[in-house]
């Protein structure tokens, strides 16, 4: 199990690549995978997913034009403001990890 600030580091990173523009689950952990180096699986990123959307931060809708329907999530306006609030908190956070190294 992911720790609370692991989990909310994939959090903040899914909200991320949801601003640059909407994506499926399965695209979301891959997208994870290969820019985190580290393997995300669907236990981790579904839930994630759920929450944000039950948060109002994500919204989803289906997709029924593709071969295999899929879950197309995308950021609410309530998920930009607070990726806007929350970005200057994680650059607190990260920078001194960053100088250390």
């Amino acid at each position: 199990m992911m720790n609370n600030l692991g989990s909310r580091l994939i959090e903040f990173h899914v909200l991320t690549m949801l601003n640059k523009k909407p994506m499926h689950g399965y695209a979301v952990m891959t997208t994870l995978n290969k820019q985190l180096k580290i393997n995300v699986g669907p236990s981790t990123v579904y839930p994630q997913l759920y929450k944000l959307e039950h948060n109002g931060l994500v919204a989803s809708k289906w997709n029924m034009d593709s071969t295999h329907h899929q879950k197309i999530y995308a950021l609410t306006p309530r998920g930009k403001t607070f990726l806007i609030a929350n970005a200057q908190d994680l650059k607190i956070l990260v920078a001194p990890l960053l100088i250390a190294v």
